[in-house]
């Protein structure tokens, strides 16, 4: 097992037309209290003086590439990645930041865990600047399943994290290190997804690597207009609705992973179902509850589904009755799912 001093990192910070807010993040990578040895600034095809205020930095460890059109997330990391060149790899999205102590931490875990693939901390959100409950506290499922373990920092089990990552994605690339042999065995992240690339990538990740949690918010989210996700929100959930609801057939003999891949499936069907009823379409509010009724099998579903169909002025009448719980705001996403471009 090697030595934490002697573990080499290179950290990938994605950025797209970023100039405004990046030098937070490069400022927060040579603040770190265990310095990384390359910094791989990837620029998706910028159109700001996100490349000028990168060299302002002035750090010789700071290697600027450029895609010379944007490509999207998924395709920035993965040039990233091909040029990394140390033991660990560690991402930053640009409009992120660490605090000083993140890469000790995640350093000192991989190397007293060497069946550790990776190792993820929790992060403080930060929306329109307003602090809010960290990610992990925001998280149904796997903040109760973590509940169960005493210890601030711990190695996850592996098939109860797989089966997590069907419902919900508790690690953000910001706050996530892994080892480049574990990274590279995945394979690279999927290029044709603009948003929710990271969510699929860990999935695939899950199925061969162990992964390690800090209990602790050592990252910094902040939740930026021009974040792919709130870019590409239906997109992203619409491909992961696909990508569940395509585990199916292959979890046809395993009833917990089946069965956690519905919930999945109901999760994402809830959310759109909301974010088209509340942009006035309400027939394809209706198709996503009855698709998440059909998947799922919760009759909720199936009353959600009328509930959206009613006229407005009579939907307003019945929130103070008993229906008011499915009439409510998103009534069922309490994660933030925000991504960035990282």
């Amino acid at each position: 097992m090697k030595d934490s001093h002697k573990m080499t990192v290179s950290v990938i910070v994605r950025a797209y037309n970023r100039a405004y807010i990046i030098k937070d993040a490069l400022k927060s990578i040579v603040e770190q209290t265990y310095a990384p040895q390359e910094i791989i600034v990837v620029d998706d095809g910028s159109t700001d003086d996100t490349e000028a205020t990168v060299r302002t930095l002035g750090d010789p460890r700071v290697r600027y590439i450029r895609h010379p059109v944007n490509r999207g997330p998924g395709a920035a990391c993965n040039s990233g990645m091909a040029a990394a060149g140390c033991d660990l790899i560690a991402f930053l999205d640009s409009d992120d930041m660490w605090k000083p102590s993140y890469l000790e931490h995640q350093v000192s875990f991989l190397s007293r865990n060497p069946q550790a693939g990776a190792v993820f901390t929790d992060a403080e959100i930060y929306d329109d600047g307003i602090l809010g409950p960290t990610l992990v506290c925001r998280l149904r499922v796997f903040s109760k399943f973590i509940s169960t373990f005493p210890d601030r920092e711990f190695m996850l089990p592996k098939r109860a994290f797989y089966l997590c990552l069907l419902q919900e994605i508790p690690v953000k690339p910001s706050a996530f290190v892994a080892r480049k042999q574990a990274v590279t065995a995945v394979g690279p992240f999927n290029e044709e997804w603009r948003s929710g690339e990271d969510w699929e990538f860990f999935l695939r990740m899950a199925e061969s690597a162990e992964f390690g949690i800090i209990r602790e918010p050592l990252v910094v989210q902040r939740l930026a207009a021009d974040s792919t996700y709130r870019l590409y929100c239906m997109e992203d959930n619409h491909n992961l609705l696909n990508l569940f609801v395509s585990k199916i057939e292959k979890f046809r003999g395993d009833r917990e992973a089946l069965a956690a891949v519905r919930k999945g499936i109901a999760f994402k069907c809830m959310f759109l179902g909301w974010r088209y009823r509340e942009a006035g379409k309400r027939w394809r509010a209706v198709q996503s509850y009855l698709l998440g009724f059909l998947y799922s099998g919760d009759t909720m579903m199936l009353w959600r589904a009328v509930a959206s169909y009613l006229p407005i002025k009579l939907r307003n009448r019945l929130k103070g009755s008993s229906l008011n719980p499915l009439l409510q705001k998103n009534p069922v996403v309490t994660a933030v799912e925000a991504k960035s471009e990282k």
